[in-house]
């Protein structure tokens, strides 16, 4: 519970926001859809924008105008398979809100492995989740030097 000048916010457990007495309203979170292999509702937007498939797999546009996440990008991404492995969910997707930069890049190697093949592909899913979980800058930073690295051998 949050405290104005004569009222209150509560948040309730599904996370939406009520306010009592003069706190104004701002909006709520209910709106946003949890995506999988998300556990929680993003911390950006989100919108659903029409896909171009470009020639290496990849998708445009990842993010909304707004910064926040296009839901058709993420659906897009969020699962896949190389060569004959297993279809699976995207390691990097399903991190949550405070993962660490080692914790990104040993999923985004996983990720390009088992799901992508690719560094492009691998990079917008990280790209897709950093904004989804509103991740801090030095996490985001790592996600910009994959392009550029290989992944350890056996990750």
């Amino acid at each position: 519970m949050a405290v104005a000048k004569n009222g209150y916010w509560l948040v309730g457990a599904d996370g939406g926001v009520f306010s009592f007495g003069h706190a104004a309203f701002y909006g709520s979170a209910l709106g946003l859809l949890v995506l999988p292999p998300a556990t929680v509702r993003p911390v950006s937007a989100e919108c659903t924008l029409p896909l171009t498939h470009d020639a290496d797999g990849n998708v445009t546009p990842l993010l909304c105008p707004d910064g926040g996440v296009n839901v058709a990008a993420w659906e897009d991404l969020a699962n896949g398979q190389v060569d004959s492995k297993p279809v699976s969910w995207s390691k990097t997707m399903s991190l949550g809100r405070n993962a660490t930069s080692a914790e990104v890049e040993s999923a985004m190697c996983s990720d390009y492995e088992d799901i992508y093949g690719t560094n492009p592909l691998t990079f917008s899913s990280g790209t897709l989740a950093a904004a989804y979980y509103g991740w801090s800058t030095s996490v985001r930073t790592t996600i910009q030097s994959f392009l550029a690295q290989d992944c350890p051998t056996g990750s």
